[in-house]
């Protein structure tokens, strides 16, 4: 069936982390904390808007290593943590809808720490999905490294 999704057509991302939840939390979703460590190692947070309320919208543009930048933007589709974070996403900060997909975070409880499950798609085409899959596994990686450094 032509345009049919799949549960293949997202990536799931798991990151244990050893700060609590509500730690993690804020990270998503103070502006500042957000700022400070979102997008692949090496990438740096040149502008943004965060406006973390249940319909409000979000942006963030990221400069590469070689100076380039992207943006992306969307809306908070659900805030109840630690059980769920939805958010729309699309390329660009006008949301082009054919383009636009869904990141689902939820953090639970874990020895000590927060397990963080991370879901975004459903993509379109399997490179696209797995550039995302990497781009994201990078910037888990970034979290961690700014909780270690100040998990605010």
């Amino acid at each position: 069936m032509a345009g049919r999704r799949t549960p293949k057509d997202w990536i799931e991302l798991r990151r244990r982390y050893a700060f609590p939840w509500q730690v993690v939390g804020r990270q998503w979703l103070e502006p500042h904390l957000f700022a400070a460590w979102f997008g692949p190692l090496g990438y740096a947070v040149s502008a943004y808007r965060l406006v973390p309320v249940e319909g409000g919208e979000w942006w963030v543009t990221l400069r590469a290593p070689d100076g380039s930048e992207a943006t992306v933007s969307g809306h908070y589709l659900e805030i109840d943590l630690p059980h769920v974070l939805r958010l729309s996403w699309a390329p660009g900060r006008a949301a082009d809808l054919a383009q636009e997909t869904e990141v689902v975070l939820q953090m639970e409880p874990s020895a000590g720490g927060t397990l963080l499950r991370l879901r975004h798609g459903p993509f379109a085409e399997p490179e696209l999905r797995e550039a995302n899959r990497i781009a994201w596994g990078s910037t888990l990686d970034s979290l961690a490294l700014q909780l270690v450094e100040d998990p605010g």
